[in-house]
């Protein structure tokens, strides 16, 4: 009886352990090339949203119609990766709404300065959109000029 007391207390120190250790390996930082790369936006019904993170510290953010692949609205900015958030210079979100053809949008009115988080999920990069929705831009290819 005591050796099987001794064998549970073993396993449940390693497996501590092996928690703690996986803990520790998540909250590493990424580094500026790994967040680097083309993301595209999660849980969209009425449209395609992608993102590119380019190598030199600019990106392209396109904005298609998911109901005929029409082309929507491009943006280009800045960004930089510092602290384990994306900070996107003159960003625009797209809420994913159902964008219509033939109209306007004029999408200058909204550029921000977006400060987003980037996580990891079983190995998957992630830039957290709206955690509460559910929101985020998963990484789909790795860095370069597109």
């Amino acid at each position: 009886m005591k050796n099987m007391i001794q064998r549970m207390a073993l396993i449940s120190k390693f497996i501590y352990a092996t928690l703690f250790l996986l803990f520790v390996a998540s909250c590493v930082p990424f580094s500026y090339r790994k967040v680097c790369g083309t993301y595209v936006a999660s849980v969209h019904e009425n449209s395609i949203d992608t993102l590119f993170l380019y190598k030199d510290g600019t990106y392209r953010h396109l904005i298609y119609r998911a109901s005929s692949n029409e082309f929507v609205y491009e943006n280009l900015g800045k960004w930089e990766y510092q602290g384990g958030y994306v900070d996107l210079h003159d960003f625009v979100f797209n809420k994913d709404d159902s964008y219509y053809e033939g109209l306007m949008y004029y999408w200058d009115e909204y550029f921000i300065l977006a400060s987003l988080p980037v996580s990891s999920f079983w190995g998957e990069v992630c830039i957290d959109l709206d955690m509460d929705l559910g929101y985020y831009y998963l990484k789909v290819g790795g860095c370069g000029q597109e």
